[in-house]
């Protein structure tokens, strides 16, 4: 019979950007689709040094392909409201800041 030892879960914190600087930073570890009343929407996960969170992917992040990201430092931070200047829609505007390569592929068990 083998010995386990207990394995702590780690549970993602919504982050939600609330007001113009408002930022987040740390390892994007994975992005996930999940199913909402609404459709399908996308959650990135970032792990920081003691805790980890996750947001929404909304449409002024879908700008950047955030999965070429996974496993690099990022810090993405709320720039307010925008205007569409063909469509006139109004949309939330990030600014993302990628920094080095944290963890490579080699280290993803999948």
């Amino acid at each position: 019979m083998s010995n386990y030892k207990q394995v702590k879960a780690e549970t993602f914190e919504s982050f939600k950007f609330e007001k113009v600087g408002d930022t987040i930073e740390g390892i994007l570890v994975g992005i996930e689709t999940r199913q909402s009343i609404h459709g399908t929407m996308e959650i990135a996960k970032i792990k920081q040094a003691d805790k980890c969170y996750s947001i929404i992917i909304s449409a002024g992040l879908k700008i950047y392909d955030l999965a070429d990201y996974i496993g690099y430092d990022i810090q993405i931070t709320y720039e307010g409201e925008k205007t569409n200047a063909k469509t006139k829609r109004k949309y939330k505007s990030y600014n993302l800041g990628v920094g080095e390569k944290v963890i490579n592929n080699d280290d993803f068990p999948f």
